[in-house]
């Protein structure tokens, strides 16, 4: 897309000129809130995709890797950047543009251990003690340290 100006044309503040499409592979970039997210959500953990308009029942759930994570936040979320293996998902066609939810797993848990957090009261365990998988706008909940 590029916008069509004359010459001596003014462009006002936030206006899109152009989009750039990268040629290398695509990827697949996630905003997570923040306190879900930092220190938890790491490079090469797994991720798992479900699109828009293409029913994950049928056309399956696409597989990935957790490829950079900013350094810190941004407006309370936090710049995830992740891969997808085009085999994962065969009968989708993936482009740029295409609409998705992505999940990453940060912990994979027993069911006795998230009993146990459960009746617990939700308090997390030593590091490493966190929910299975964070999820854009918050789908994943983190409870807050203990109070003394």
């Amino acid at each position: 897309n590029v916008s069509t100006l004359q010459v001596g044309a003014v462009v006002g503040p936030g206006k899109p000129l152009a989009t750039v499409v990268p040629t290398t592979d695509l990827r697949v970039i996630g905003y997570y809130p923040a306190g879900d997210s930092v220190g938890r959500v790491r490079e090469n953990q797994p991720v798992s995709y479900r699109f828009t308009g293409f029913v994950w029942t049928q056309f399956g759930i696409g597989k990935g890797r957790v490829t950079r994570v900013a350094n810190e936040p941004s407006n309370g979320l936090v710049r995830v950047e992740m891969s997808i293996d085009p085999s994962s998902v065969p009968s989708i066609p993936l482009q740029h543009g295409l609409a998705l939810s992505a999940e990453v797993e940060i912990e994979n848990i027993t069911p006795s251990t998230y009993l146990v957090r459960t009746l617990a009261g939700g308090v997390q365990g030593p590091p490493g003690g966190k929910p299975s998988a964070a999820a854009p706008e918050g789908s994943a909940a983190a409870s807050p340290p203990p109070s003394p």
